[in-house]
């Protein structure tokens, strides 16, 4: 089903945006209108966005700067336990 929908244009204003669209057959101009809707649609971005965004990075980050428990070492074993004995 077809649901036309009434759009005006300042001539001044939308002076570009109107050449473009007589440019188009008018066979094509309906698509393009939808097309260009659809792309603006999908590139808007909310503050809810925004926000999940940073916590998704926020998360990423804490998880990347946590140390682990125990941190590899080149030192040979018998050389850490005497330093570990040192003060013992």
């Amino acid at each position: 089903m077809r649901v036309t929908v009434p759009i005006s244009f300042d001539d001044e204003i939308d002076r570009e945006l109107l050449r473009r669209l007589r440019a188009e057959p008018r066979r094509t101009r309906s698509a393009v209108v939808r097309q260009a809707l659809t792309e603006h649609y999908r590139m808007t971005v909310t503050l809810a966005d925004i926000y999940r965004k940073i916590e998704t990075i926020a998360e990423r980050g804490a998880a990347a700067i946590r140390r682990p428990e125990t941190e590899a070492s080149d030192e040979p074993d018998d050389l850490a336990a005497a330093l570990d004995n040192l003060g013992t």
